[in-house]
């Protein structure tokens, strides 16, 4: 299982952990880690992986369980 929580550079290395895995993995994140294209998940990367980590994590074809989505509205998404 993978947290991924606040804007932090260490969680770079996290997310290409998640989205490079050959096993069933877990991420958790929050509305606010991907609501905003200054986020770092939204970031078009120019080190090795040479795109942005949303566009990784999409290609994994996620099942998103969403927890009180009418808050999801609120952040225009």
């Amino acid at each position: 299982m993978f947290a991924y929580e606040g804007e932090s550079r260490r969680k770079i290395s996290l997310l290409r952990d998640f989205y490079s895995s050959n096993e069933l993995s877990i991420l958790v994140m929050s509305v606010q880690a991907f609501n905003s294209d200054n986020n770092i998940i939204n970031e078009d990367r120019r080190d090795d992986t040479q795109g942005k980590m949303i566009e990784f994590i999409a290609q994994t074809q996620p099942v998103l369980v969403l927890d009180e989505p009418q808050n999801a509205a609120k952040y225009g998404k």
